[in-house]
């Protein structure tokens, strides 16, 4: 079962076991992996500023999605500090852990953490 803290707010989106929501987060048409963790005051958000098509920046190139509104993907064991924002389209990798107040607008790969922890 996926922990919910409290005034969190989750829409859409689909939760794996051991997800982690401590606190006062907007959880919008995303998907969190096995263990994933958000810190307080972490956003997903469902759709970008400019309005247009949600594209996924992965190793493999760019996947396009033709949604408007779809967020974004937290992988296993990944955990994301206090007040972070994964931007509609953002990827976060297997493991990876992002420090607080970062924005993630691509995909997040597995050096990310150790430059700036």
């Amino acid at each position: 079962f996926a922990d919910l803290g409290e005034f969190s707010r989750v829409n859409t989106s689909i939760l794996f076991d051991q997800a982690r929501l401590c606190g006062h987060n907007c959880v919008n048409c995303s998907i969190l992996g096995y263990h994933s963790k958000l810190g307080i005051g972490a956003m997903l958000p469902e759709c970008r500023q400019d309005g247009e098509k949600v594209a996924f920046k992965l190793p493999e190139g760019l996947f396009v999605t033709n949604k408007t509104r779809l967020g974004s993907i937290i992988c296993d064991g990944a955990i994301i500090g206090e007040n972070s924002v994964v931007n509609a389209g953002g990827v976060v990798g297997e493991g990876v852990i992002i420090p607080p107040l970062s924005s993630i607008n691509e995909y997040t790969a597995e050096g990310f953490a150790r430059r700036y922890i």
